[in-house]
C-alpha cells in the first residue's frame, strides 16, 4: 500500500486508493487499486523480483518477500494496470 500512497502522492491531483475483498467459490482474493499513473509496461514483469526498484532509496525486498511467502503457502500475488492506475491482486483458497 505505500507504493500505492506514493504513486498517488506523484500526482498532481488528489487520488484514491480501494480495498475491495471478495469471496467466490472456493477462492478468497484481496484487491488493492490505487488511480495513480500505473507501471511502465517494461517494469511490470520485474516489480515482484529481489531487489528491484525504481525508487532511489530502499531494497524493495517487501513486493519479493511477499510472493515468496505466498507461494510457499500455494497462494497468489499479481499485479496490473487497470484503468489509470495500478491493481494488485492477492489470492488464496477460501476457508469458508
Amino acid at each position: 500500500m505505500l507504493n500505492a500512497k506514493d504513486a498517488i502522492k506523484a500526482q498532481s491531483h488528489p487520488g484514491t486508493i480501494a480495498i475491495c475483498i471478495e469471496i467466490r467459490v472456493g477462492l478468497g482474493m484481496l484487491r488493492i487499486r490505487d488511480c495513480g499513473d500505473g507501471i511502465p509496461a517494461d517494469v511490470l514483469p520485474k516489480i515482484f523480483a529481489p531487489y528491484f526498484t525504481t525508487n532511489e532509496s530502499g531494497l524493495e525486498i517487501g513486493r519479493y518477500m511477499s510472493r515468496m511467502i505466498l507461494d510457499h503457502l500455494h497462494d497468489h500475488i499479481e499485479a496490473n494496470n487497470v484503468g489509470a492506475g495500478t491493481e494488485i491482486v492477492v489470492s488464496a483458497p477460501a476457508l469458508i
